[in-house]
């Protein structure tokens, strides 16, 4: 058959190493799309008690509390323009 098939049946235990990174590699990947989320709801979703609005607001970005919805439609045009 040949190909990558092939290459991924070593006995040396390569594919276990290859899968092992991949897997840490997701994990990494998916935790850095959480901490972007966490930081857009921060700065845009959340009032703070000592500023009363959120510290985009404070900013001057924006000029109303963003709801999730409105963060999730951001996201959704983002990966739209990107295709």
């Amino acid at each position: 058959m040949g190909g990558a098939a092939t290459e991924l049946k070593s006995s040396d235990g390569t594919t276990t190493i290859y899968a092992a990174q991949q897997r840490i590699l997701k994990e990494v990947e998916n935790h850095c799309h959480m901490v972007a989320i966490y930081h857009a709801h921060y700065h845009f979703c959340r009032v703070h008690q000592t500023l009363h609005v959120t510290p985009a607001m404070e900013a001057g970005t924006t000029d109303h509390v963003w709801s999730l919805q409105e963060l999730a439609l951001l996201e959704n045009k983002e990966l739209a323009k990107a295709a």
